[in-house]
């Protein structure tokens, strides 16, 4: 029994490890054009917001329920009150705000998921959501990586995450995983970034 089940676990490390690409950024020279321009507070405010989200992206490393469940309910008010009115091309500002009300929605259900299964799959949602907002925000404060777990979920479903770091450091596999303990925590690659840094 316990050969069988180290042949399982290494069998899902080299799938992860197959999978990993060098995680290191592409380093380049050509800077994307901006064709979107949020004013200085708004930008604050997506800054703030990307404090919130890696602060329960942070908490569900550690597999801390109830730091994620404040933590939620921190970002949730940090998305309070911000509005893309004033953006002059409707369809940009639509696409902005369509993205933050999902971002909300996958936020409030982090808290109302009582397992922490279920909350690192709302956090999945949020992540989606949130990098397609800093994508059509064309954030410049910082380079965004979106990191990508190929084993998120049932050892076969991928999730991604957001981060201002090339460090792989795994939401969904953490550091107190039940079946992998810390071993999976640096499992994934980063699969886009968000670069419109000035």
């Amino acid at each position: 029994m316990r050969v069988l089940f180290f042949l399982s676990v290494l069998s899902f490390l080299a799938s992860c490890a197959g999978s990993a690409t060098d995680s290191t950024p592409q380093t380049t020279t050509d800077i994307p054009q901006k064709n979107v321009s949020l004013d200085t507070a708004t930008m604050a405010a997506l800054s703030n917001i990307l404090s919130a989200y890696e602060g329960l992206r942070d908490a569900l490393v550690e597999y801390d329920s109830v730091q994620v469940d404040t933590l939620a309910k921190q970002l949730s008010a940090r998305m309070e009150g911000i509005s893309f009115a004033g953006i002059s091309d409707t369809s940009v500002s639509n696409g902005l705000t369509g993205q933050l009300a999902a971002m909300a929605i996958a936020t409030n259900s982090v808290t109302s998921e009582k397992m922490l299964e279920g909350k690192k799959r709302r956090f999945s949602d949020l992540s989606n959501a949130f990098y397609a907002l800093l994508q059509q925000a064309q954030f410049d404060q910082s380079v965004i990586y979106r990191q990508t777990c190929p084993m998120a979920f049932n050892d076969s479903e991928q999730a991604s995450w957001v981060s201002r770091s090339a460090e792989i450091i795994n939401p969904y596999l953490g550091r107190k995983h039940p079946k992998y303990a810390s071993g999976m925590l640096h499992c994934g690659e980063i699969s886009d970034s968000v670069r419109f840094i000035k």
